[in-house]
């Protein structure tokens, strides 16, 4: 297969700005401000940072491939691109899961023995205690499984896309009929599959006009899900019902829900450089959500819980809270990019054995 020249999307890297920004809301402590977790702007805003995330994924992993080349079993599944694609990731989620270790044991009062040490080990390969943990063993798995959807979707997008819609179906099924606890149903990449195809999706169409009633069609499907599944969310968070068994507001229909917006983006905005201060920000943070997504799991696990951060934060008002832990997680989330690259340089001679991963 011919290999295509990739260019930088940079509306990408605002939306994943834009993403990571509610992540550090969905992480913060509204309950105690008596703001119920059933607002309306966390369900069609806040709330889809995770998936906004996971079709930026899709995305950026089928770009990759198509720039590469790579549309077969054999080149897509090669050990090395394998071990490669998870160095991008580890250095900076282990340096952060020994910090938060290293934290925990240091307020908490203990400290790691024989007895304990298998559980730390288990700890570290479930993404530690930090908030949005799961993320790196779902991202792990990701890999594994975005060569299939990329196969399916690069052969036949819609059928693929569909068939994959079928698969996460499925999986959800399953969760529901038999008993799945939520602490091994939130580490499974099953519940994402339909999000990373959408992604995949998306690049093998750019440049295509989707005809307006599919794109009204799927924001009526998307909406109705969102508030239907809001309108059954009780204050504290819970449900009194819902479709699905387990992290119903961010389950795949919200896809339906994003689809337009995605598309729209992408096709009319592809080309927008905003070369400004603002921009250059903007831009800078998108490309390193990675690595702020990592810090913010220490910051509201050690800083914010254990330390008591948020009680003093609780006497200023919310807005400013909301400044100050993204002003923390993003400064420390850049450091620990520059941490990173010393590494990468310095102790392992440049010889690119750690990576600077280059999307989340």
């Amino acid at each position: 297969m011919k290999m295509e020249k990739r260019k930088r999307l940079v509306i990408l890297d605002w939306m994943k700005a834009v993403a990571i920004f509610c992540i550090i809301i969905t992480h913060t402590d509204l309950l105690s401000r008596d703001i119920p977790m059933n607002y309306v702007l966390n369900c069609l805003i806040v709330a889809m940072a995770v998936p906004i995330f996971m079709i930026i994924s899709g995305y950026n992993m089928m770009n990759s491939q198509l720039k590469c080349g790579r549309l077969s079993w054999r080149e897509l599944y090669d050990v090395h691109v394998l071990k490669h694609q998870i160095a991008r990731i580890l250095p900076a989620y282990t340096i952060i899961f020994l910090i938060e270790t290293e934290g925990e044991l240091m307020f908490g009062g203990g400290r790691i023995n024989s007895s304990n040490l298998l559980h730390y080990i288990l700890l570290y390969f479930v993404g530690g205690k930090g908030p949005g943990g799961y993320y790196v063993p779902i991202m792990i798995q990701m890999f594994l499984v975005m060569p299939m959807i990329s196969i399916l979707i690069a052969k036949r997008p819609v059928s693929g896309l569909f068939f994959t819609l079928a698969l996460n179906s499925g999986f959800e099924i399953v969760v529901r009929l038999i008993s799945f606890p939520a602490e091994i149903y939130r580490l499974f990449i099953g519940r994402y599959l339909f999000l990373l195809a959408m992604g995949a999706f998306f690049r093998m169409i750019r440049g295509q006009k989707v005809k307006t009633r599919y794109l009204f069609g799927s924001l009526v499907i998307g909406l109705l899900y969102a508030c239907v599944t809001n309108h059954f969310r009780l204050p504290d968070g819970t449900y009194s019902w819902s479709l699905f068994k387990y992290w119903q507001i961010t389950a795949f229909p919200v896809a339906f829900y994003l689809f337009p917006f995605f598309y729209l983006l992408i096709r009319y905005l592809h080309d927008v450089q905003i070369k400004t201060w603002f921009g250059a920000v903007m831009q800078k943070i998108g490309s390193c959500t990675w690595y702020i997504y990592c810090v913010q799991m220490f910051y509201f696990f050690i800083v914010y819980e254990m330390c008591g951060f948020k009680v003093l934060l609780r006497h200023i008002p919310l807005v400013f809270e909301l400044i100050v832990s993204f002003l923390i997680c993003g400064i420390g989330g850049y450091l620990l990019y520059v941490v990173e690259k010393w590494i990468r340089k310095k102790v392992v001679g440049g010889r690119g054995i750690i990576e600077v991963p280059k999307k989340f």
